[in-house]
């Protein structure tokens, strides 16, 4: 594909600016930050970066996309809860546990802001219900 991956390390809040120097020295045409309690704590600062200097970001969580981050992409955390507690539902009748029906992993969600609001936090509150399922 003729793509160029730089891998940019940071720790602290300064080092994440440098890295967005960096990106825009290097004229990066995209970033994926990677999942990272650090990262999810920065969240803000990361968004708000990547909106400023028009790069566009994938996260590895919803809460960046709620901070103003463009794009995320995560598990379905309340998919896999319900999954635990129907095989945890088995164990006492001592059957085996196995999958339930329906509940095979076959589907990717990939969170993203609307594209007319690109530069904002992403407000669910203000799209129509339907609209608001599509973007969560």
């Amino acid at each position: 594909m003729g793509l160029q991956i730089q891998v940019l390390k940071a720790s602290i809040r300064s080092e994440i600016e440098a890295a967005f120097a960096t990106l825009v020295r290097d004229r990066a045409e995209a970033l994926y930050v990677a999942g990272d309690v650090f990262f999810t704590s920065r969240r803000v600062q990361l968004a708000t970066l990547a909106a400023t200097h028009r790069i566009p970001a994938s996260y590895p969580s919803r809460e960046a996309v709620e901070a103003g981050g463009l794009m995320g992409y995560d598990a379905d955390r309340a998919g896999m809860y319900r999954q635990v507690g129907a095989y945890t539902g088995q164990i006492p009748q001592r059957r085996q546990a196995r999958r339930p029906p329906g509940t095979a992993i076959n589907e990717i969600r990939v969170r993203h802001k609307p594209a007319s609001d690109q530069g904002a936090p992403d407000r669910g509150a203000q799209l129509d219900p339907i609209a608001r399922r599509r973007a969560h």
